[in-house]
């Protein structure tokens, strides 16, 4: 469901003329002109990250380059691209943006993952202190 919203979201964007695929050579600071694919991890979907192979097609644009997101509502030629940082994430009921999160979050199923899980640190929305991850919900134990 996740990438199916993302895809609507683009494509939404991209009629309404918000998203500017026109062919201008020059790319802002920090992108590149290339491919950009509809599912690409941006700022904006931190919290609903695309999984799985991406069914949309690329479309031109300018892709950032590694290590930075594509800011929320920035996208196509006038895109900015940012540290993780600096994302204007907007997070789920009891989570927050974390721009080096824990890769293993605990969960309902195993609250004790993150103890046992090889890190590898991601920007993202992370649950609370004292919340526990159940699809995609952050609750807390007595919840699960």
């Amino acid at each position: 469901m996740g990438i199916l919203t993302l895809s609507i979201v683009f494509l939404v964007a991209f009629l309404q003329g918000e998203c500017d695929t026109s062919e201008i050579m020059e790319c802002p600071p920090g992108s590149t002109s290339g491919e950009v694919s509809p599912c690409a991890l941006t700022c904006g979907n931190v919290d609903n990250r695309p999984a799985g192979e991406c069914p949309e097609k690329p479309v031109p644009g300018c892709v950032c380059d590694d290590g930075l997101y594509a800011q929320t509502g920035t996208c196509g030629f006038t895109v900015e691209c940012v540290d993780p940082k600096c994302c204007n994430a907007t997070c789920g009921p009891n989570k927050t943006y974390q721009s080096v999160a824990q890769s293993c979050p605990a969960t309902c199923e195993d609250p004790d993952l993150p103890q046992r899980c090889r890190p590898l640190p991601l920007p993202q929305c992370a649950c609370n202190e004292g919340y526990l991850l159940k699809d995609n919900y952050c609750v807390l134990p007595e919840q699960c």
